[in-house]
């Protein structure tokens, strides 16, 4: 074998490596969490790509000289194994000690192929969260500029609404149908916040007034949030089971960003009605 096809093997090996690591790392941060019926694939990708890369990685520390590119392609390929062997030890080590194994080790791994119960509680979970823009100025009018060049989209406040769902499913009489749910809102309120500490109290009052006069607005923009963040909940758990459960997430999906949507067109249109809150909606 000539030289440059020795050198190549230690590249080959990297990037077979790196696709169980890669597979390995979505399933905890995509899958594991929610039963997802696109689990098997993954698990699939990290066991054969495993298969394939640690041989690979083998044989091209063998040929490869130096060897050193082949031998990170190989420990690569042996970061999922060693992950499963770590994983087999903490939950036996667990039991022998008396104990049950690792809190919910168990449960995530097993949802979704054998119906186990997931460790998250089901429902609707509301958070909010406030942050600042500084701006600074010395007239208000300057504020006002501040405002426009810094504050969210040009206006002085913002609400933003995150979504995400986690649930799991039931393969039951040849059917797919979803099992518990959890939906967790996050709201965000973006405020101005004067920054100067040589600007005057008064100007710094009349800021706070302005921002206790949109506080009313941004409140309905998150009562919005929270009906949508409950909508989506009463629609997954309300769907009817489907042949497969890939038919069931891909109706979940939809629905769910549906959902979301409705939602976006409800708070513009607030935003249209009332101008962003500069007047009121009744008397558009």
């Amino acid at each position: 074998m000539s030289e440059p096809s020795r050198q190549r093997l230690g590249t080959i090996s990297i990037l077979l490596g790196a696709v169980p690591v890669l597979a390995l790392i979505s399933w905890f941060v995509f899958y594991t969490p929610c039963g997802h019926p696109r689990r098997a694939i993954i698990e699939n990708i990290v066991i054969w790509g495993t298969v394939v890369a640690v041989p690979f990685g083998i044989f091209a520390c063998v040929k490869e000289k130096p060897r050193k590119r082949a031998l990170f392609g190989l420990a690569l390929g042996l970061v999922p194994l060693i992950c499963f062997v770590l994983l087999v030890v903490a939950i036996v080590s667990s039991i022998a000690a008396g104990g049950k194994g690792i809190p919910g080790i168990l449960d995530l791994a097993m949802s979704g192929a054998n119906n186990a119960p997931m460790t998250f509680d089901t429902g609707v979970f509301v958070t909010t969260e406030t942050k600042y823009y500084d701006i600074k100025g010395s007239t208000l009018e300057e504020l006002q500029a501040q405002v426009a060049s810094l504050g969210p989209h040009g206006f002085m406040a913002e609400t933003v609404p995150f979504y995400h769902w986690n649930y799991t499913y039931k393969k039951e009489n040849g059917t797919c149908r979803i099992d518990r749910v959890r939906v967790e809102t996050r709201i965000v309120f973006t405020y101005p916040r004067l920054n100067d500490p040589a600007a005057d109290p008064a100007l710094a009052d009349e800021l706070e007034k302005r921002v206790v006069l949109i506080r009313p607005h941004e409140g309905e923009h998150e009562g919005i949030d929270r009906r949508t963040g409950q909508e989506i909940y009463d629609t997954i758990a309300g769907l009817q089971p489907a042949p497969s459960c890939a038919e069931l997430e891909k109706e979940l999906d939809a629905r769910a960003q549906g959902v979301i949507a409705k939602g976006r067109e409800a708070n513009d249109e607030l935003d249209r009605a009332t101008d962003h809150g500069k007047r009121p909606a009744e008397a558009t």
